[in-house]
C-alpha cells in the first residue's frame, strides 16, 4: 500500500489546505497507528500554504511535510487551540527544512486573550533562529529575544513583524536596551494598530538599513485620531534617525480606519522623510486627511532628485473643509 501511495505523493511539489482540515485526519490516523509508515510520504515537497486548524492528525500530517525540500512555508494558526503536539513539530522545522528560504507565520487572533503566549516562543524562535538560509519572514511580536534571534540570520532580505496579535507587548514601553538592528535588508515592514509599538521597537535598534520601509496602521476603536498625528510625526522622526538616510529608497504608509472617524494631518509631519535624499517611492494612502498645498508638495519632494513615483491618496478635500489639495498646476512643477 505504502509503495502505491508514494509513487504518486512523491510527485507533489505544493500542498495548499485552507479552513477545516478534516480530508486529511483519515490519513493521518492511518499514519499514527500503523508502525511501517514512511516518515514522509513528500520528498519533493517545495511549497507549503496551511491555513487551517492543527489537529493531533493535522500536526502528524505537518510532520510530513516538514522535509528538506521545502522552500517555503507558511502557516495561518490558532495556536490556543492547537493540538499539544503542534509546537514540538515546528520546533523541529529549523533541522527538518534547513533549505527554508521563505516563511510566514500569521495568527488567527489580533488583540485577544486567545493570541500567542510569550510561553509559546522559545517553541517559535529555536527553529527560526536555526534557517540560515531564510531570505523572507512574515512573523507576529516575538519580544526581545525573537528579535534578537532574527537579526543573527544573515540571508534575511525582508522582514515582516505583526504587533497585532496580543493584547500585551513588551514593546508597549521603550526598551531601555539597544539592540544592533538590521544590517542590510531589502524591506522592512512593520504593522501595528497604532503607532507606539513600532516607535518603541525602531527606538531599541541601533541602526536599520533597508531599501523599502512599510508601515501598515490599523488604528481601533480605543485610538483616538488626535492622538495618532503626534504619534505619526515621533515614529517618522525615529525612522529618520535610525534608518540609514542614503540607503532607503521607498517609503510606503498606509492607514487603515474603518471603525473610527478619518485622521486629518499637516503635510509638515512629512519633513522628517526630505533626510531620505535618495527617495525613489513614495506612497501614502488611506485613512487619513493631508492637506498639502502646491508650495508644500514643491517643498516636501524637492529634497529628492531621484523621485519617481509619487502617490498620497489621502488628500481630501470638501466645500466646508479648510484642507488644501495640490492643483493639477502643482504636480506640473515637479515634472
Amino acid at each position: 500500500m505504502w509503495d502505491t501511495l508514494s509513487r504518486y505523493t512523491s510527485r507533489v511539489r505544493s500542498i495548499i489546505q485552507f479552513g477545516n482540515s478534516t480530508s486529511i485526519e483519515p490519513l493521518s490516523l492511518i499514519l499514527l497507528s500503523c508502525p511501517f509508515a514512511p516518515a514522509s510520504l513528500f520528498p519533493k515537497l517545495c511549497h507549503l500554504i496551511w491555513f487551517a486548524d492543527v489537529t493531533r492528525g493535522a500536526t502528524e500530517f505537518l510532520r510530513m511535510a516538514f522535509v528538506p525540500s521545502l522552500l517555503s512555508l507558511s502557516l495561518n494558526v490558532d495556536i490556543s487551540s492547537a493540538s499539544p503536539a503542534f509546537l514540538p513539530v515546528f520546533s523541529s522545522l529549523g533541522t527538518l527544512c534547513p533549505r527554508l528560504h521563505t516563511m510566514t507565520l500569521r495568527s488567527t487572533h489580533l488583540r485577544g486573550v486567545d493570541g500567542p503566549s510569550p510561553n509559546d516562543s522559545p517553541f517559535i524562535i529555536q527553529p527560526i533562529s536555526q534557517l540560515h538560509h531564510l531570505r523572507n519572514l512574515d512573523v507576529w511580536d516575538l519580544g526581545i529575544q525573537g528579535i534578537q534571534q532574527i537579526m543573527l540570520l544573515r540571508a534575511l532580505q525582508t522582514v515582516t513583524l505583526d504587533f497585532r496579535t496580543s493584547s500585551l507587548s513588551v514593546w508597549d514601553r521603550r526598551s531601555p536596551s539597544q539592540l544592533p538592528g538590521f544590517q542590510n535588508l531589502h524591506l522592512l515592514c512593520l504593522s501595528a494598530e497604532g503607532c507606539e509599538r513600532p516607535l518603541n521597537f525602531l527606538s531599541s535598534l541601533t541602526i536599520v538599513r533597508t531599501k523599502k520601509n512599510c508601515g501598515q496602521l490599523h488604528p481601533s476603536v480605543a485610538q483616538p485620531p488626535a492622538r495618532v498625528s503626534p504619534m505619526l510625526s515621533q515614529f517618522l522622526a525615529i525612522l529618520q534617525e535610525k534608518c540609514d538616510n542614503n540607503k532607503l529608497e521607498y517609503f510606503i504608509f498606509n492607514t487603515f480606519s474603518f471603525r473610527m472617524p478619518r485622521i486629518r494631518i499637516e503635510s509638515g509631519l512629512f519633513v522628517s522623510l526630505r533626510a531620505f535624499s535618495n527617495l525613489t517611492h513614495l506612497d501614502i494612502q488611506g485613512g487619513c486627511d493631508i492637506s498639502m498645498s502646491d508650495e508644500e508638495l514643491c517643498h516636501l519632494t524637492g529634497a529628492w532628485p531621484k523621485l519617481q513615483i509619487l502617490i498620497i491618496s489621502c488628500c481630501v478635500s470638501v466645500e466646508s473643509d479648510t484642507t488644501a489639495v495640490p492643483t493639477f498646476h502643482g504636480l506640473i512643477r515637479l515634472l
